[in-house]
Protein backbone atom coordinates (compact mmCIF):
# COMPACT_ATOMS: atom_id res chain seq x y z
CA UNK A 1 0.00 0.00 0.00
CA UNK A 2 1.36 3.42 -0.56
CA UNK A 3 2.06 5.87 1.97
CA UNK A 4 0.49 9.10 1.28
CA UNK A 5 0.18 11.46 -1.23
CA UNK A 6 1.05 14.36 0.49
CA UNK A 7 4.16 12.84 2.66
CA UNK A 8 7.45 12.53 0.91
CA UNK A 9 8.28 9.19 -0.74
CA UNK A 10 11.31 8.78 1.16
CA UNK A 11 9.60 8.78 4.56
CA UNK A 12 6.83 6.53 3.61
CA UNK A 13 9.81 3.91 2.89
CA UNK A 14 11.29 4.75 6.21
CA UNK A 15 7.61 3.95 7.46
CA UNK A 16 7.15 0.81 4.90
CA UNK A 17 10.22 -0.60 7.12
CA UNK A 18 9.20 0.30 10.28
CA UNK A 19 5.76 -1.34 9.56
CA UNK A 20 7.20 -4.90 8.61
CA UNK A 21 10.05 -4.37 11.64
CA UNK A 22 7.60 -3.50 14.59
CA UNK A 23 6.15 -6.34 16.51
CA UNK A 24 3.32 -3.60 17.29
CA UNK A 25 3.55 -1.12 20.25
CA UNK A 26 6.96 -0.13 20.18
CA UNK A 27 7.76 3.15 21.21
CA UNK A 28 9.16 6.26 18.86
CA UNK A 29 10.36 9.14 19.17
CA UNK A 30 10.25 11.58 16.47
CA UNK A 31 9.78 15.40 15.76
CA UNK A 32 5.67 16.22 16.23
CA UNK A 33 5.21 16.67 12.53
CA UNK A 34 6.81 13.28 11.88
CA UNK A 35 4.96 11.44 14.95
CA UNK A 36 1.34 12.61 13.83
CA UNK A 37 1.14 10.68 11.13
CA UNK A 38 3.43 7.66 12.04
CA UNK A 39 1.14 5.52 13.69
CA UNK A 40 -1.97 5.62 11.09
CA UNK A 41 1.40 3.61 8.94
CA UNK A 42 3.10 2.11 11.35
CA UNK A 43 1.68 -0.02 14.38
CA UNK A 44 3.54 2.06 16.59
CA UNK A 45 2.90 4.34 19.88
CA UNK A 46 4.77 7.81 19.30
CA UNK A 47 5.67 9.72 22.19
CA UNK A 48 3.77 13.09 21.06
CA UNK A 49 1.27 12.66 17.94
CA UNK A 50 -2.82 13.80 17.86
CA UNK A 51 -2.40 16.81 20.29
CA UNK A 52 -5.75 15.80 22.01
CA UNK A 53 -4.62 12.12 22.92
CA UNK A 54 -1.39 13.39 23.94
CA UNK A 55 -1.41 13.58 27.77
CA UNK A 56 1.06 16.09 29.33
CA UNK A 57 1.87 17.01 25.29
CA UNK A 58 2.72 20.94 26.77
CA UNK A 59 5.55 19.38 28.78
CA UNK A 60 6.57 16.71 26.35
CA UNK A 61 6.89 18.97 23.23
CA UNK A 62 10.04 21.39 24.71
CA UNK A 63 11.36 17.70 26.19
CA UNK A 64 10.94 15.94 22.76
CA UNK A 65 12.32 19.48 20.40
CA UNK A 66 15.39 19.19 23.19
CA UNK A 67 16.21 15.98 22.57
CA UNK A 68 17.43 16.70 19.22
CA UNK A 69 19.61 19.93 20.67
CA UNK A 70 23.33 19.30 20.52
CA UNK A 71 23.61 20.99 24.04
CA UNK A 72 21.55 18.21 25.44
CA UNK A 73 23.53 15.78 27.94
CA UNK A 74 23.05 12.11 27.32
CA UNK A 75 21.61 11.91 30.80
CA UNK A 76 18.54 14.25 29.43
CA UNK A 77 18.20 12.00 26.53
CA UNK A 78 18.11 8.95 28.20
CA UNK A 79 15.81 9.74 30.55
CA UNK A 80 13.17 10.55 28.03
CA UNK A 81 14.14 7.01 26.45
CA UNK A 82 13.69 5.58 29.91
CA UNK A 83 10.35 7.66 30.56
CA UNK A 84 8.59 7.13 27.56
CA UNK A 85 9.36 3.25 27.12
CA UNK A 86 11.40 4.56 23.42
CA UNK A 87 12.32 1.53 21.21
CA UNK A 88 12.95 3.95 17.99
CA UNK A 89 14.00 7.15 17.10
CA UNK A 90 13.05 8.64 13.70
CA UNK A 91 15.15 10.87 12.07
CA UNK A 92 14.42 12.61 9.27
CA UNK A 93 14.19 16.55 7.98
CA UNK A 94 12.02 17.41 10.61
CA UNK A 95 14.21 16.10 13.45
CA UNK A 96 17.02 18.03 11.87
CA UNK A 97 15.23 21.02 12.04
CA UNK A 98 15.14 20.84 15.75
CA UNK A 99 18.54 20.59 16.33
CA UNK A 100 22.60 19.75 15.71
CA UNK A 101 22.90 17.06 17.40
CA UNK A 102 24.19 14.16 15.45
CA UNK A 103 22.69 10.44 16.62
CA UNK A 104 25.61 9.02 15.11
CA UNK A 105 27.37 10.29 17.97
CA UNK A 106 25.28 8.60 20.50
CA UNK A 107 26.14 4.48 21.77
CA UNK A 108 22.41 4.45 23.11
CA UNK A 109 21.61 4.54 19.06
CA UNK A 110 22.15 1.61 16.95
CA UNK A 111 21.51 2.05 13.19
CA UNK A 112 18.81 -0.04 11.68
CA UNK A 113 17.44 2.02 8.58
CA UNK A 114 19.04 4.22 6.59
CA UNK A 115 18.00 5.42 3.07
CA UNK A 116 18.29 9.08 1.89
CA UNK A 117 17.27 11.98 3.94
CA UNK A 118 15.78 9.68 6.30
CA UNK A 119 17.20 7.03 9.55
CA UNK A 120 15.31 5.00 12.11
CA UNK A 121 17.47 3.99 15.17
CA UNK A 122 17.03 1.17 17.82
CA UNK A 123 17.49 2.55 21.28
CA UNK A 124 19.23 0.98 23.94
CA UNK A 125 15.64 0.79 25.19
CA UNK A 126 14.16 -1.20 22.79
CA UNK A 127 13.28 -4.97 23.51
CA UNK A 128 16.20 -6.52 21.85
CA UNK A 129 18.71 -4.06 23.51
Amino acid sequence: TTYSAVRPAAEGAACVWLRKEAAGGEGVLAAYQTSNPLPAWTPVRVVAGHGPETTGLAELTPRIEGFFDVLTTAETRLALLKAEQVDYLFYGPAERTLGGWDPTSWECLRPAYASGAYAIYSTCMGSDA
